[in-house]
């Protein structure tokens, strides 16, 4: 009985010392220990504002979605944009369906040098938000995005369903946030990016 107890006591202390490993420093169980079907790649919260914000893709996942909202430093709306493992060539395309007001409207961009994520606004206290998913962002495929978004300014309030399309069959390593403008990400705005299964 005594050896039972014994054995009992040290699976216990293995046990705690495996509850322990997945935890940080925070007390918060580490992601890498559990087979969640998303997780957090990177979340960013500017503390500055930055003329860019760059994020590194690892290779374990199949889709990838950007969760945010933000404003532009320029005088006017803006655009965020989105480009690929620093491709500035002009191989991207994207189509918009855009509601500005009660106002439809609908473009088509080709040959540009990004891919647009959300209209960006640069009234005080006035942020946009933007969901995008990119899906199969490893395959040999050239890759496709779809982004919803929001923006309100002082006189208008619109809704935004983004295409985009990078021609280029390389995987996705890194996306590097910009504005159209070249004007800052004003501090503040938020960028999440997580990795599915």
């Amino acid at each position: 009985e005594r050896e039972q107890l014994r054995q009992y006591a040290g699976e216990m202390e293995s046990n705690n010392k495996l509850v322990s490993s997945w935890q940080n420093i925070g007390k918060k169980i580490n992601s890498i220990f559990l087979d969640l079907p998303i997780n957090i790649i990177q979340s960013t919260i500017l503390a500055k504002d930055e003329p860019y914000l760059e994020v590194f893709i690892p290779s374990d996942y199949k889709h990838l979605l950007i969760i945010g909202a933000g404003k532009s430093a320029n005088a006017s709306t803006d655009v965020i944009n989105a480009i690929f493992n620093n491709d500035t060539g002009n191989n991207y395309s994207s189509q918009a369906f855009q509601g500005v007001s009660s106002t439809p409207y609908a473009a088509q961009a080709l040959g540009t040098a990004r891919f647009p994520i959300a209209g960006l606004s640069s009234a005080t206290d006035e942020a946009a938000s933007f969901f995008a998913i990119i899906p199969h962002y490893q395959s040999s495929f050239f890759k496709t995005a779809i982004t919803l978004s929001t923006l309100r300014n002082s006189t208008a309030r619109s809704s935004c369903l983004f295409t985009g399309y990078w021609d280029n069959e390389s995987a996705i390593n890194r996306i590097k946030f910009t504005t159209s403008s070249g004007s800052d990400i004003q501090a503040g705005s938020v960028f999440s990016i997580y990795g599915i299964k």
